[in-house]
């Protein structure tokens, strides 16, 4: 494939400054966020991409624990908070076969980062810029992990797409996530798990009485194959707060919904003020005080008279 080699080593913050150069874009410039897509974006040869910046701030030997680098086994698990699980982690190959359609040059970066959003932008009144890159599984002949990326700016018209080793492995950075893809044709939506609760509701979210509680777990196509925690429950002794989880797995996709449960159905205490007040017989608008109490949910107001 002819795709100019782009850098994308430790010397990053530099490559950076000399593209805000080449684009003539200042430090001090006024953001202008433009518009780009959020989703997945299916590259019409059977796969879907994820977005490069919903997994920046990643690790390469980080998520080399969790993704085969293989480009055919899927993932299993999360990194950095960022579920990758489904996802499997491209080659060097399938990103330049990604990027292969778009060219080289200016228009090169410009189509590429049509579908794919940046992980990065500046802009000023008159001239802009804006970039994205990503890990892939591969490492080159001398053992460094191989990134790719694609950028774009003006003025002068500047950018390209293309791939380059990246100095280490262990490099986190805001402006490079990782590049993913699925089988277009599946079905990822996950499972919809929706709780239905009974019992009587008072205040503040609190239950009065015994609580159940049941779980909905639909998903059309393709079937459910687990759940676990979906089982009915009741909620039958005061409690400040008790939590339960429903997970749910389809072939392609999972789920889960919690939801916590409060019961105080033991009535307030109520003390009255000592020494007991003294009233004169057919004495009006006569008061006793009193103090209440409840230790689960507390009182709706501390004193009654």
């Amino acid at each position: 494939m002819n795709l100019r080699k782009m850098n994308f080593g430790k010397k990053f913050v530099g490559r950076m400054a000399l593209l805000v150069a080449l684009v003539g874009v200042g430090l001090g410039a006024a953001s202008l966020q433009q518009a780009r897509p959020a989703a997945a974006f299916d590259d019409g040869s059977g796969r879907e991409w994820r977005q490069l910046y919903e997994t920046t701030y990643l690790r390469w030997d980080a998520v080399a624990t969790v993704c085969p680098q293989d480009g055919v086994t899927a993932c299993t698990g999360a990194v950095g908070g960022k579920d990758l699980t489904g996802w499997v982690w491209a080659t060097a190959d399938q990103v330049g076969a990604l990027m292969a359609p778009y060219g080289t040059g200016f228009g090169g970066g410009v189509g590429f980062l049509d579908v794919m959003r940046w992980t990065g932008y500046q802009s000023t009144t008159y001239s802009y810029a804006e970039w994205t890159y990503g890990w892939t599984s591969s490492k080159d002949a001398d053992g460094y992990p191989i990134g790719g990326g694609a950028s774009y700016g003006y003025w002068p018209p500047a950018g390209g797409v293309g791939l380059g080793p990246v100095a280490s492995t262990t490099e986190v950075n805001q402006y490079r996530g990782v590049f993913l893809w699925r089988d277009a044709s599946a079905d990822w939506t996950p499972p919809i798990i929706t709780p239905t609760i009974t019992g009587t509701l008072g205040n503040n979210g609190w239950y009065r009485s015994n609580v159940g509680l049941t779980w909905s777990v639909v998903d059309a196509e393709p079937a459910i194959v687990s759940q676990t925690g979906c089982e009915p429950a009741t909620v039958n002794a005061d409690t400040a707060g008790v939590s339960f989880t429903c997970q749910a797995a389809s072939q392609k996709a999972s789920a889960s919904a919690t939801v916590t449960i409060k019961r105080d159905a033991t009535a307030p205490s109520m003390t009255c003020a000592t020494p007991a007040p003294v009233f004169q017989l057919g004495q009006q608008l006569a008061l006793v005080s009193a103090n209440v109490t409840d230790a689960m949910s507390g009182p709706a107001a501390t004193t009654v008279s």
